[in-house]
């Protein structure tokens, strides 16, 4: 029964939504699907809808009922009552203005996981350290140009790019980012070009830092063993990022 189409539109129009009014009363959830006992939604061949009540508690039953009333004559189809929540919407004030979470159906996503204890790691040209999106969200952090262990923007795109995945969301600030939750590692690997013999060191060190930050997530790079980027394996790349 190809009914998606056909009931989401009765749905709108003729059920109130979750929350509202006493319809959560009559609602039931089976294996995840939520849908309305005793209820089969009806479209009819000259246009139309219809909710047919039917002796029918479990959504196995309902459907095999939808079934049988589907079989009748001026019938085009026919299906459980499903129920649907509207899907999870930040408090992010630009959270409508990013086409890239409609694009990639992130709301869809957060129902299924908001990625918490998930870190995604960066290299780019740095953060802006201070900005109040990104402040909370710092796993570790390394410069590769400067050598120092303050990954600080030289300009606008490592804090851009790190915003998009990884800003603090649903804080009622600025926009969403698609990790939700998710905290980042940023390694300024460049400053304006960024070269793979400038960015090797960058990547390895996030590899690392990845596996010994899991067990301090909300250490800024408390469990550093070492320094990343010292000596002879620095000298001669410090600048060529500049060029």
């Amino acid at each position: 029964m190809a009914l998606a189409t056909l009931l989401a539109t009765l749905i709108v129009i003729s059920a109130p939504a979750f929350g509202k009014g006493n319809v959560n009363k009559h609602i039931r959830k089976q294996h995840g699907t939520a849908y309305v006992p005793g209820e089969v939604v009806v479209a009819k061949d000259g246009g139309g809808y219809a909710i047919r009540k039917v002796d029918a508690d479990t959504l196995g039953v309902v459907k095999q009922k939808a079934e049988e009333i589907e079989a009748e004559k001026d019938v085009r189809a026919a299906g459980p009552n499903y129920a649907y929540e509207p899907s999870f919407t930040p408090n992010d004030p630009f959270v409508d203005q990013q086409y890239n979470l409609r694009r990639i159906r992130a709301r869809g996503a957060w129902e299924y996981s908001l990625a918490t204890g998930v870190t995604i790691g960066f290299v780019d040209t740095g953060y802006y350290a201070a900005h109040s999106d990104l402040d909370a969200k710092i796993r570790g952090e390394y410069d590769f140009v400067e050598e120092d262990e303050v990954a600080q923007d030289s300009g606008y795109h490592g804090t851009t790019v790190v915003g998009v995945a990884a800003a603090e969301t649903n804080n009622a600030e600025g926009i969403a980012a698609a990790g939700f939750n998710a905290g980042f590692l940023m390694a300024t690997g460049c400053t304006d070009v960024c070269l793979s013999s400038d960015t090797a060191l960058a990547v390895g060190w996030l590899v690392g830092q990845g596996l010994r930050s899991s067990t301090s997530p909300s250490a800024r790079s408390r469990n550093r063993q070492e320094t990343p980027c010292s000596g002879l394996r620095c000298r001669g790349r410090r600048k060529r990022g500049r060029s």
